[in-house]
């Protein structure tokens, strides 16, 4: 193996273009702002801005849901898991409070649901959730991540970790920064976390979230009771509302538990935090899930804006990079798992991953720390010296105007780049004639070409064509060459328009079919250049 990482210097993966797709949306302000914001028993007005209504238990959105028609509300789980790490008293982690709290509560018989803004719904629909795994072309590149994974499929029923709770700095009000955990299966999701968003709560508070999906974010993409899916049961904690205090930097740490897990009598999803039970996705809003889950992950997410083409300055968890630990590190800590038996248990190994190691990265824990169990410390400040921008003079997309060779992405490397540039304008050369049908040539016919110069015999290389579409065999092939041989370079030749876009990004990305399992198949780092033939034929 070692013989063939020193004899390769790059792979040449050839991309030929099938469909193009259509990327037009029309975005427009939802029509069920009434439905959401519901006539209160009671209203408090927070400090923080926030306006908190107290609504009937049996009037909450969630029984708008078609699904839930005949549904009859559980006030409690019929089963709660063994094996929870219990919140000792006197602990870091203070009590789940939250700032409306110093002005009223809500009575019993109703749930505090924060009112809605129209804002607040525009947003839902335009600035969709991603997984770490999910792929749409309009706004693939503008998710980053640092996070940890079961590093197999398997069977969970629920899984309970500890979360440290920042207030990480944004950029700009659409760039998000959170850290969460995800259940996941095929293209469902259930999620809970804490986050910083400012266009959809107006303000840089952080804030408990959960969201759901049933279609693999498509048109269900669900925050907090925005949607009506959960079912809330306490009369005490905001969903999407703030949380204070949070940790500061190399001084008291804040942590929150979350605990989600799936009723073996009836199948409805329970969520608890700090030992109080919120309430419960019903089983009826899934179809995998309302079995299990194939997929769990843990850790952070930032949305990357690129104002300018330049890497966004948002933070990750405390805003520094894991490998400062404990104090300047978020972290999540006492991660478990629960199995067929319905017990939590540590997970055996867990798989972390990072977007871009140099803007965020994650560090698994090495040892036993103050009981803290299965851990690892994830973030990171986003822009750096070593976190390049966008698209700065280095690293631009820049089109060469003679040649019509288009590199995007982040340049390779000089000496890679002139030979593969030689190596295609030769060919091009070639395909010069008069003949009409020249330029619907398919990118497969540079490949045959190419390969019958033998051209890898004059460059260290290894050519592989995907015959124009993102199958699973080639995806997977170039995400065990990039595991195994780290230091090849992955390079795509793709035609310059959406639908040679669109197959790249499965390749780099994963495809949004496949959910959270994508990256099984995908190699994130991959780089590219692009080629629009029919201009280059007529130069």
């Amino acid at each position: 193996m070692a013989k063939i990482q020193s004899c390769v210097s790059f792979v040449l993966v050839f991309y030929a273009c099938i469909v193009l797709p259509s990327f037009a949306r029309r975005f427009e302000a939802p029509k069920h702002l009434n439905g959401l914001n519901k006539h209160p028993v009671k209203s408090i007005k927070s400090s923080d801005g926030d306006i908190i209504d107290c609504i009937h238990i049996l009037h909450q959105p969630a029984f708008d849901n078609p699904l839930l028609k005949n549904h009859t509300i559980k006030m409690s789980p019929s089963y709660h898991p063994n094996g929870i790490t219990s919140i000792k008293n006197g602990s870091s982690s203070p009590p789940f409070a939250q700032i409306w709290h110093s002005n009223g509560k809500c009575p019993k018989g109703t749930i505090p649901i924060r009112r809605t803004r129209k804002d607040d719904t525009i947003f839902a629909q335009i600035h969709k959730k991603k997984s770490p795994f999910d792929s749409q072309l309009d706004d693939i590149r503008n998710h980053e991540w640092a996070h940890a994974s079961m590093d197999k499929k398997g069977k969970y029923y629920g899984t309970q970790a500890t979360f440290n709770v920042w207030n990480p700095r944004v950029q700009i009000a659409t760039d998000l920064s959170l850290g969460q955990l995800w259940i996941t299966a095929v293209s469902e999701t259930i999620e809970a976390g804490w986050q910083v968003l400012p266009s959809l709560y107006g303000d840089s508070s952080t804030r408990f979230f959960i969201f759901w999906t049933n279609d693999g974010y498509r048109n269900v993409h669900c925050y907090n009771l925005e949607c009506q899916g959960f079912i809330q049961t306490n009369n005490k904690i905001v969903i999407g509302g703030s949380i204070s205090p949070t940790s500061e930097f190399d001084g008291s740490q804040c942590d929150i538990t979350i605990l989600i897990w799936k009723d073996p009598k009836d199948g409805n999803w329970w969520l608890e935090v700090n030992g109080t039970i919120l309430g419960y996705w019903p089983s009826s809003l899934y179809h995998q899930l309302s079995q299990y889950a194939f997929m769990l992950d843990w850790g952070g997410e930032v949305i990357n804006s690129k104002v300018d083409g330049l890497h966004t300055t948002t933070q990750m968890g405390s805003g520094h990079f894991s490998g400062e630990g404990l104090g300047k590190a978020s972290y999540i800590k006492n991660i478990q798992i629960m199995n067929e038996s319905n017990v939590l248990t540590s997970p055996e190994h867990l798989s972390p991953r990072a977007s871009r190691k140099d803007c965020y990265d994650v560090t698994m824990g090495d040892n036993d720390v103050d009981n803290w169990g299965t851990y690892f410390f994830f973030g990171g400040p986003g822009r750096n010296e070593n976190c390049a921008a966008m698209a700065d003079a280095r690293r631009s997309t820049i089109f060469f105007t003679e040649q019509h060779l288009s590199y995007a992405d982040i340049i390779p490397p000089f000496e890679v780049r002139a030979r593969i540039e030689v190596a295609v304008l030769n060919f091009l050369k070639v395909l010069n004639s008069p003949n009409p049908e020249i330029s619907s040539l398919p990118m497969h016919a540079i490949f045959q070409r190419l390969v019958e110069d033998r051209v890898f015999n004059q460059i260290p290389s290894i050519l592989i064509t995907a015959k124009g579409y993102p199958d699973i065999a080639t995806r997977f092939l170039l995400h065990r060459m990039s595991r195994e041989f780290p230091e090849i370079k992955i390079l795509g030749l793709v035609d310059w328009n959406p639908a040679g876009l669109a197959i790249l990004c499965t390749f780099k990305y994963g495809s949004i079919g496949m959910g959270l399992e994508a990256y099984r198949y995908g190699y994130s780092s991959i780089l590219f250049f692009l080629l629009d033939i029919e201009q280059d034929i007529s130069s």
